[in-house]
């Protein structure tokens, strides 16, 4: 999904992608978003703690190298 929607608006994120001042790592690439969590106990918060804990290890995975 996250893809689908970078393709969507791809000419809005192109500035992301292609002009950076400095490399973009893994704390200013955490930086460009904010969680708006679901209340906790209930099953959609559960499916967002995993999602952002993958997307997490994603990150730590690429730091020390440009995105």
């Amino acid at each position: 999904m996250l893809w689908a929607l970078t393709k969507q608006h791809s000419m809005a994120l192109k500035p992301l992608f292609t002009k950076c001042n400095e490399p973009l790592n893994f704390k200013c690439f955490r930086r460009l978003y904010t969680i708006d969590w679901s209340p906790e106990g209930s099953n959609r918060r559960e499916e967002e703690e995993n999602s952002i804990y993958c997307w997490d290890v994603c990150l730590h995975k690429c730091e020390g190298k440009q995105l």
